[in-house]
């Protein structure tokens, strides 16, 4: 089958070994999940800038950082930074933290009720126009194949959609599958509803666990493979490093 590079040439000469696959393969939505500081982040911007990486749309949404601070990484690594970047973070701040602040501002300078039931109302009318998510679906569908679609970190949409957030990841797997292309969807292990956590990994086609531990005053970084779909046999524990590359894995052990 074909795929494409997770941006990580270590990684996709291992499963090239593993099952004869050198990347992920076109088509599927992958998921990488992990307890925070365990390098979900890196990964993403890692696979959203594969160097010279000029044959895929890249679409890049970021809820926990703004566009100049992704940017402003991803050069620091000499990955490509010329994507289309969707910054959700800078947005919220605009659209809904910032009438939030005015009305705080304007209750402390000693406006009246009815003025601050008129800012309050105004606010809730925003509010209810407003779906950082359905944002993302939109920016998606403008997508020219072959592309990929990285989701940095899909925290947010849980937090603020919960309700909302399966369906729209089947809409994205979905939407991948149909065009041939890839996507990749970060999130924090243990934070939403167990169910929803468990519902949205049957939906997406791969799952990447990454974690670490701290032995004396050396981090031990895994990264184990737990999902890949039609490939039951891919289950393989990595051990990984952070280099001036970025991520490099370093050790491989199979899970039986």
């Amino acid at each position: 089958m074909e795929a494409v590079s997770f941006g990580i040439s270590k990684l996709d000469d291992i499963l090239s070994k593993k099952v004869g696959i050198k990347g992920l393969i076109k088509g599927y939505t992958l998921l990488v999940k992990g307890q925070t500081g365990s390098g979900q982040e890196l990964f993403a911007k890692q696979f959203a800038g594969i160097p010279n990486n000029l044959s895929e749309h890249v679409l890049y949404v970021t809820t926990n950082e703004n566009e100049k601070e992704v940017r402003a990484f991803m050069a620091k690594y000499n990955w490509n930074s010329r994507i289309d970047i969707l910054d959700i973070k800078t947005r919220y701040y605009e659209k809904v933290l910032d009438p939030m602040f005015e009305m705080s501002q304007k209750r402390r300078e000693g406006f009246g009720v009815a003025d601050l039931l008129g800012l309050g109302q105004e606010s809730q009318e925003k509010d209810r126009d407003i779906n950082f998510l359905s944002d993302v679906e939109v920016e998606a569908l403008k997508l020219k194949n072959p592309f990929r679609l990285v989701i940095d970190s899909f925290d947010f949409f849980l937090e603020h959609y919960k309700d909302d957030s399966v369906a729209k990841v089947r809409a994205i797997q979905d939407y991948v599958y149909k065009n041939n292309s890839v996507a990749m969807i970060t999130m924090a292990s243990g934070v939403t509803d167990a169910n929803i956590e468990k519902r949205i990994e049957n939906i997406v086609d791969g799952v990447i666990e990454m974690d670490y531990r701290q032995i004396g005053n050396i981090y031990d970084n895994t990264m184990y493979i737990k999902k890949m779909r039609n490939y039951p046999q891919l289950k393989l524990l990595l051990k990984f490093s952070v280099t001036d590359k970025g991520i490099t894995p370093e050790v491989v052990e199979r899970i039986s």
